[in-house]
């Protein structure tokens, strides 16, 4: 199964929001994420959260602030993302974000909509 058969961002042209930064792209070098790839899902507060493959075809998520790359990236392969999606956390700031598979629904309601597939969790 392709990467943007699951996230559909993944089959549109790279836009100008969805390049990051050279010294981001060259950090990003070193997990082997292609920077072709990248594209930007949604923000919230002081971060954004992009997508992007890596040389061996999974996806991955990491979260981009003002001071850099913040976590990740964190990658799984196809198969096992359109079972359970691609869940990471932040440390600083605490935030929680889930990209699902489409057509997932999600176990509770505490989880909310940043955009598209991108859900965030709400404070309890």
């Amino acid at each position: 199964m392709a990467a943007a058969a699951l996230v559909p961002e993944l089959g549109q042209p790279q836009s100008s929001s969805d390049v990051l930064p050279a010294v981001l792209q060259a950090n990003l070098g070193h997990d082997r994420i292609n920077p072709a790839t990248t594209r930007l899902l949604g923000k919230f507060g002081q971060l954004s959260y992009f997508v992007a493959t890596d040389e061996k075809g999974r996806l991955c998520l990491f979260p981009v602030g003002s001071q850099g790359i913040l976590t990740g990236p964190v990658c799984i392969d196809v198969t096992s993302f359109a079972v359970k999606g691609l869940q990471l956390t932040t440390a600083d700031p605490i935030q929680s974000v889930w990209l699902v598979p489409p057509a997932s629904s999600l176990p509770d309601p505490t989880w909310t909509v940043i955009s598209g597939n991108l859900y965030r969790q709400s404070a309890r």
